[in-house]
């Protein structure tokens, strides 16, 4: 990867309160100038910090950019800088189409300066939160052989009462301001709860110590009763999602990988990486279509929205023999607590830019045999949609071998934006 034709933004954030306080609050950035060198970028940091240094000053970012880039604020390399000018942290993948690939040897064994369990301080937009870190950014030839592109390249990290981010080191400064207990217990309950629903241990969290000790048949007659009763009331059960975890952990912690189970297990992946190998062929010929006519200027088409989605299900047989939903017991809360963006994705980016293949749902050398999933062999390649079912939903290992139905759509939206004054 070359440097030539490069220039360097100094960005200065600073605080918008007179007294800041966690668990958020607000900062504003501001540009300082733009460099032909690293070395000046800096100088010119140190020479700010002399001249201006408050009380105000939260840290700095030197964001390398390639010149003539029409990809928007696309950037080489990320670094961030406390106040007083010390290097904190830089991005090693490229934001920058084409420039991907990335020596791979730069992530093994490098310094992670957060690790789970650390609050942090998150920068997104004017916000700063304080979060917890759930997962590190990856530094071995088993986590590497995940990465993507720089997305993946980054911490997961949890706020309170939100759902998981993805930044990067770049974004994650260290806290700097006072930590009350309760706010300190809180975001540990977050990392305990979201450990629960990410690895399915119910362990960690269950306040109820009898909850996990029931027998099956106990566990899933109080699910049923807990869901019919919400029914009732057209309110959610919050505690449901728990007995629904503590189900999934005892059931597959119980479950057998004998050479039948892991035969069933194969041949439904292979269902459904056929149902997105169908669902990208009829994509295909649709996006290039609607994309030749946004290039050829149609008088209606501005541009378009594609989504192609997966939805399984357990079905069974009615009085008549005939093969429907569930409309009672496990099953049909099984079916009803499926998260409505489990097994989407969009074609459109994958197929114009002609990179299907990177696609966590299409690349046949990323198989997703890793934790739950860890017994079967090497040797089979498991797609991205035994994974999310698997490890993001409440759904047990014995749960996803009753799947015998595969449903496929594909939704297409035709958009046009008409601007007047």
């Amino acid at each position: 990867m070359t440097t030539e034709n490069t220039v360097f933004k100094l960005i200065k954030i600073e605080y918008c309160d007179e007294k800041p306080q966690y668990p958020e609050f607000k900062v504003s950035r501001k540009q300082i100038g733009i460099f032909s060198s690293l070395a000046k970028a800096e100088q010119a940091m140190k020479e700010e910090i002399k001249r201006f240094n408050s009380e105000y000053d939260y840290g700095y970012w030197i964001n390398e950019y390639v010149i003539d880039n029409s990809e928007g604020d696309a950037a080489r390399i990320r670094r961030s800088y406390l106040s007083d000018g010390s290097p904190l942290d830089e991005t090693i993948m490229s934001e920058i189409e084409g420039e991907k690939y990335v020596d791979l040897e730069k992530f093994y064994g490098r310094k992670i300066r957060f690790k789970e369990g650390d609050l942090v301080e998150v920068t997104c937009g004017e916000t700063v939160s304080l979060e917890i870190v759930f997962a590190t950014p990856p530094t071995t030839v088993e986590e590497v052989k995940f990465v993507m592109d720089h997305f993946d390249d980054g911490y997961t990290t949890l706020p309170l009462n939100d759902i998981h981010r993805h930044p990067d080191g770049v974004y994650l400064f260290p806290p700097r301001l006072p930590v009350s207990d309760e706010l300190r217990k809180n975001l540990k309950k977050e990392f305990l709860d979201y450990t629960n629903f990410h690895y399915g241990n119910p362990a960690y969290t269950s306040e109820n110590g009898k909850l996990k000790e029931r027998t099956m048949e106990e566990l899933e007659n109080d699910i049923i009763t807990r869901w019919k009763h919400a029914e009732k009331k057209t309110e959610a059960d919050e505690q449901l999602e728990e007995y629904l975890d503590i189900r999934r952990y005892k059931m597959n912690k119980n479950f057998e990988w004998t050479p039948e189970n892991i035969d069933k297990l194969l041949a439904l992946n292979q269902k459904f990486i056929s149902c997105f190998e169908k669902l990208i062929e009829e994509a295909t010929p649709v996006v290039k279509a609607l994309q030749k006519s946004i290039n050829d200027k149609d008088s209606f088409l501005h541009d378009f929205e594609i989504e192609a989605n997966i939805k399984p299900s357990i079905l069974v047989s009615d009085e008549d023999g005939e093969m429907c939903e569930p409309d009672d017991g496990i099953e049909q809360i099984l079916m009803a607590n499926l998260p409505e963006h489990i097994l989407n994705f969009n074609p459109k980016h994958y197929i114009i830019e002609d990179n299907i293949n990177n696609n966590i749902h299409f690349n046949k050398e990323l198989s997703w045999n890793i934790e739950w999933l860890d017994k079967i062999s090497d040797d089979h390649y498991i797609c991205y949609a035994i994974h999310e079912l698997c490890h993001h939903t409440c759904w047990s290992i014995p749960d996803i071998l009753k799947i015998n139905n595969l449903w496929s759509q594909l939704r297409v939206v035709y958009q046009n934006d008409s601007f007047f004054n």
